[in-house]
């Protein structure tokens, strides 16, 4: 087995992101909360991160999705998996910064329903304090990325 490069080991710069989380957010007309998990997976090669989004005011489920975030050795680049309870298949590529902000941009969409109108996404993940970090996820619908969702998740229980 090679030992790990430099550039994989930007995986490392997301410790920020393990364990197990809730928050708050908003959309362009709605509020939600969200529980996240997120842990190390097959020998640290894989970050799963896990959300939850529900409707702030109702409770009901808005959306699920799982995400395997990994390190590409030939795109030298961060790739992102993403798999919604919507059916849709992401396949983003990014990089993360010396701080941990990171960020993540569609480069393939599968498996979306008859008229699904995004074309690309962007999702922002930035540490905030040593249990708190934020995310924003923006859409683009043929004209260039506009705001969708903006959230900030805190350790759950603590």
């Amino acid at each position: 087995m090679n030992s790990a490069t430099t550039n994989e080991l930007t995986l490392v710069r997301l410790w920020y992101l393990i364990g197990e989380w809730e928050g708050t957010g908003k959309g362009p007309d709605f509020r939600f909360r969200c529980n996240a998990r997120c842990m190390w997976t097959l020998g640290d090669h894989f970050l799963v991160v896990q959300f939850d989004f529900s409707d702030a005011s109702s409770g009901k489920a808005l959306m699920s999705e799982h995400t395997l975030i990994y390190y590409d050795h030939n795109a030298n680049c961060l790739v992102g998996d993403v798999f919604g309870s919507n059916s849709v298949v992401e396949h983003a590529l990014g990089f993360a910064d010396s701080r941990g902000r990171m960020a993540l941009t569609t480069d393939r969409l599968t498996c979306f329903p008859k008229g699904f109108p995004v074309r690309r996404l962007r999702r922002t993940f930035w540490v905030m304090a040593s249990s708190q970090w934020a995310f924003t996820v923006e859409q683009d619908l043929g004209e260039g990325f506009v705001p969708y969702l903006e959230g900030q998740m805190h350790r759950r229980g603590g």
